[in-house]
């Protein structure tokens, strides 16, 4: 992410709909699914809002937080968060210790290389831990959020279980999520290609404020209806795996 998109989303991450969203997300699925930790981790902390959850949710209410970007781990510091700049693809830089829980939301698909940055998480999962991830989908639905993101690739959930089972992870739970934004993606993704341009960048922004409260509203009318659906596709899809 650009320096001055990690400004704009420090101030708007409290009321941005996908970041507001994303935290719902997750502590929905921690609480449903009854997952208990002590000792998180929060890969690629960004500027904190994920960190503070998990903070919440520990039994011990602690968190350490780890990004690449010197301007994250900056303002997660700031903040009072325990955060470190690492890199998931070099073993050297992680932090020692073992983490009960690994949220990586949004991280894999900037990786040069998913699959030793997996070993490496797994690595730093303690027995029974668990692993928690989202990951953008379908290749089709590639656009300027791909871009300006520095993303490397899209999944399918298929493709994503493989990569986790192949690191010796067992799969617990599954689902694609922003599932009514697939069909506006769709079009707008396609819009975007027929006018993109390298040098664009896209910034973090929320839009009309009545329109940044629908997006909101659908997005946690979807996370309720999760408790009883699996969506058929989505722009994302969450995977939550265990060490066992």
């Amino acid at each position: 992410m650009d320096i001055d998109n990690y400004k704009l989303l420090n101030e708007r991450s409290s009321y941005n709909w996908y970041n507001v969203s994303r935290m719902i997300l997750i502590k929905k699925l921690i609480k449903r699914l009854k997952i208990g930790f002590e000792n998180p981790l929060d890969v690629g902390c960004n500027v904190g809002q994920n960190s503070f959850l998990l903070k919440e949710l520990s039994e011990k209410n602690k968190v350490v937080g780890i990004d690449f970007m010197e301007e994250a781990v900056k303002i997660c510091k700031e903040k009072g968060i325990e955060c470190y700049k690492a890199d998931i693809e070099k073993k050297e830089t992680l932090p020692r210790g073992k983490f009960d829980f690994i949220l990586a939301s949004d991280i894999l698909e900037h990786t040069e290389n998913d699959d030793n940055a997996v070993r490496n998480l797994f690595g730093l999962l303690d027995k029974n831990g668990y692993l928690f991830i989202v990951v953008p989908v379908f290749g089709f639905l590639w656009g300027d959020i791909d871009y300006s993101s520095h993303h490397k690739r899209r999944y399918t959930k298929n493709l994503i279980k493989k990569l986790l089972e192949k690191n010796s992870l067992k799969i617990i739970y599954e689902n694609y999520c922003n599932f009514f934004a697939f069909l506006p993606d769709i079009f707008f993704t396609y819009y975007q290609r027929l006018t993109y341009k390298e040098s664009k960048k896209v910034s973090i922004g929320t839009g009309p404020k009545f329109l940044n409260s629908f997006f909101l509203l659908i997005a946690k009318l979807e996370i309720i209806l999760m408790k009883f659906i699996k969506y058929p596709f989505g722009v994302e899809t969450v995977i939550i795996a265990q060490k066992v």
